[in-house]
């Protein structure tokens, strides 16, 4: 039963009532904490670090369902704005992305029923909707109303699925200062309303949305030799107020001993909050430029220090203290 305080205000519980309270069904977008109903994802790196195909690649993996850079995905809807690129050049990017599913799908061995009907549907999902825009401000109410009518035109159009947002990128759709934080701080408060809005029941259905960014590098430190230091997520432009607000973040970083600059290696700078077990400190990827599709090399787990130590007597019962 709901204590009496949480029956006169429904915003406030107590212990028995957070643990009466039924979550959502779909609360993972994408699974480990790195994308949840309701947070917020930044991925970010230097130019040509393939930032935009890892998105791509997530718009087209979560509308199947199928996994991304090995974590398993919630089929959702996808809301995908691409505001630096024309029409021209993300239909290209598009089209060869989603040919290459097809082909990939139908290279496999063995006889599936409606082999070819069902490449096309994983090839082209009907949930992934596309916007090329040059001026769209979100650190402004104009551009936060124009971004409103198109997520309210997906829900009237789509499956009853939660929307995933991907703004690409971030500094196209700021109209301000993005190192100034009071107007770093506006932008992200608009999404925050949006977020709270979207995840709401709405006409007796539960809506539920989450948000991915990419974003840029600032220029990388170096040290007293003249190599570049890793900061983590301080490599991330503008103000500090982004990767305080961002749940999780994600940088991609070329690697730089492949000539054919095809290969990125993919590390979080911050975990989501709600991460169940641990993440891999690194993920090696090649990316195929005949099908725009990536080839995980490798994905390294971390380990606990105590795995280093050896383990006698009494120390293990201390350990677990």
């Amino acid at each position: 039963m709901p204590s009496d305080i949480h029956n006169r205000d429904k915003d406030l519980y107590t212990a028995r009532d957070l643990i009466d309270w039924k979550p959502p069904h779909i609360r993972h977008i994408i699974w480990d904490g790195v994308l949840d109903v309701g947070h917020r994802l930044q991925l970010f790196g230097d130019e040509g670090s393939w930032k935009s195909m890892s998105v791509l690649h997530m718009a087209y993996s979560i509308a199947n369902g199928h996994r991304w850079f090995g974590f398993y995905t919630s089929p959702a809807n996808v809301i995908y704005i691409q505001g630096e690129m024309g029409l021209f050049s993300t239909r290209s990017r598009t089209v060869k992305y989603c040919e290459g599913t097809r082909k990939i799908y139908l290279a496999k061995p063995g006889d599936v029923p409606l082999e070819l009907e069902r490449a096309e549907a994983l090839a082209y999902p009907p949930n992934v909707y596309t916007q090329v825009i040059q001026f769209l401000h979100l650190d402004e109410q104009a551009g936060i109303a124009s971004l409103r009518r198109k997520i309210d035109e997906v829900i009237m159009e789509s499956p009853a699925l939660p929307i995933v947002l991907i703004l690409d990128p971030l500094y196209r759709m700021f109209h301000h200062d993005l190192v100034v934080a009071k107007e770093v701080n506006y932008f992200c408060e608009n999404m925050d309303i949006l977020l709270h809005d979207y995840n709401q029941v709405r006409n007796g259905v539960l809506q539920q949305m989450a948000l991915v960014f990419v974003h840029h590098s600032r220029k990388a430190g170096t040290d007293d030799e003249g190599n570049k230091v890793r900061q983590g997520s301080d490599e991330s432009f503008g103000a500090k107020q982004l990767s305080w607000w961002s749940d999780a973040i994600i940088n991609t970083s070329l690697d730089e001993s492949d000539e054919t600059t095809t290969s990125i290696d993919i590390t979080f700078t911050k975990h989501g909050r709600d991460a169940e077990g641990l993440l891999p400190k690194l993920i090696k990827v090649r990316w195929d430029k005949d099908t725009l599709h990536p080839r995980i090399l490798q994905r390294v787990m971390p380990h606990y220090p105590e795995d280093e130590i050896e383990l006698r007597g009494d120390s293990l019962l201390q350990s677990l203290e």
